[in-house]
């Protein structure tokens, strides 16, 4: 009995410091993980993006996520998410869509001042689809600003996941589109580097912005995961409907995955960690096993701007 009695104690006592061991691991990774850093980047015409980056400490193995915010939100919406996929080690980027809290303002170096005073970045000048489509060219910038923490060693640009919410995730689903359009210009690697997106609260026509043709396209290639809060009707109907463009023979869509929540609250408020769906955990699991699947190795990119 005493032999015993020593032998769980010392398996109580390994076990504890294992544990005291594992915490330590964790705090230690949290100190040694870059600090994050207000940036901004100017898109093809001409406006000022405002931003957030969160680096990765994995370097040129990390995965680079954007997140979209809904229309008239800002990103502080994403923080219940941010922080998960932090844990997971991912580099996050958010933003502010143009006309958007900081996405307010012009470079001078490309808009004159005289012709910025009759075109104000202002939300009331994005109602039609032509006016809201221009918000792909604030994703494209954010692309070439990850370029260049590509090139330096901070990520791997062929690893991008993409997560939108309701607009958001209208602007997710075309900016991927095009990226997917472009392979190599010559030798250089133009595009194909989003390798997953997460669609919260979707809607297949936004403001005359459609998305089902870029679905049916996309899932062919990668997978999705499409959250929405199902008790209300309507963002049910549009859920189901764009599921329903998905084919569980083609490489996307026998990897995606659609996520009812029981809730009438939609996009980014489904975060809410009050809920208790833990979907900040499921959108970083779901992620992470996406880059487990991926086989691409780093590699400088050629044509980028310094």
């Amino acid at each position: 009995m005493r032999v015993e009695h020593w032998l769980y104690a010392g398996i109580a006592v390994g076990l504890a410091m294992l544990a005291s061991l594992t915490v330590a691991q964790d705090r230690q990774k949290r100190e040694e993980r870059p600090e994050p850093k207000e940036v901004q980047f100017t898109t093809d015409d001409g406006v000022l993006i405002a931003g957030v980056y969160y680096p990765s400490s994995l370097g040129k193995e990390a995965a680079p996520v954007i997140l979209l915010h809904m229309f008239g939100r800002n990103y502080d919406d994403w923080e219940p998410l941010i922080g998960t996929l932090r844990e997971a080690d991912f580099a996050v980027l958010i933003l502010d869509f143009r006309a958007h809290r900081y996405s307010t303002r012009y470079d001078d170096r490309v808009v004159p001042p005289q012709l910025q005073k009759r075109m104000p970045l202002t939300l009331k000048r994005f109602r039609t689809a032509t006016q809201l489509r221009a918000m792909v060219a604030d994703v494209e910038a954010a692309k070439k600003w990850l370029l260049k923490r590509h090139n330096e060693g901070e990520l791997n640009i062929s690893r991008l996941c993409l997560v939108g919410a309701e607009f958001g995730a209208t602007i997710a689903t075309l900016w991927a589109y095009y990226d997917w359009s472009y392979g190599t210009v010559g030798f250089i690697k133009a595009g194909q580097d989003v390798k997953a997106l997460v669609l919260l609260s979707p809607v297949v026509n936004y403001r005359g912005l459609k998305i089902s043709e870029p679905i049916r396209q996309l899932q062919r290639a990668i997978p999705f995961m499409i959250a929405y809060g199902a008790r209300d009707a309507k963002y049910r109907q549009q859920a189901e409907r764009i599921w329903r463009l998905f084919r569980p023979v083609t490489p996307g869509g026998r990897r995606s995955q659609l996520v009812p929540l029981d809730t009438k609250l939609q996009g980014t408020f489904l975060l809410d960690p009050t809920l208790r769906f833990d979907l900040d955990k499921r959108i970083a699991q779901f992620l992470l096993r996406v880059q487990r699947e991926l086989l691409v190795e780093w590699e400088p990119r050629e044509g980028v701007e310094d």
